[in-house]
């Protein structure tokens, strides 16, 4: 699972939560998308991760390539993601805190 941090979450427009604070079927469904996006299917540590590995989500059809870079630090999609924490173990997979 890729978690965004705190200031990843500070950066978002006020529009865009108070968005996501409304009671709403749609809003309901929309959130639960997102939340799936973040999850992987299997869980990725990152001592497993190859450069160039695509991984699937749970949101239906999409997928992250990640790489690391000399020192280490993960590459999502591209994008160098400054990492918090990485490989947090929880009864259910891996946790990486990520900053975007």
């Amino acid at each position: 699972m890729f978690v965004p941090s705190v200031d990843a979450l500070e950066v978002l427009p006020d529009l865009f939560l108070e968005t996501l604070l409304l009671d709403s079927d749609k809003n309901m469904e929309w959130i639960q998308e997102v939340l799936l996006y973040h999850m992987a299917t299997l869980p990725v540590p990152t001592l497993r991760v190859i450069n160039g590995m695509e991984i699937g989500m749970l949101s239906v059809g999409n997928t992250l390539i990640l790489s690391k870079d000399v020192n280490g630090t993960l590459i999502i999609n591209g994008r160098e993601a400054a990492t918090e924490e990485t490989d947090i173990i929880a009864v259910n997979g891996v946790i990486h805190i990520i900053d975007s």
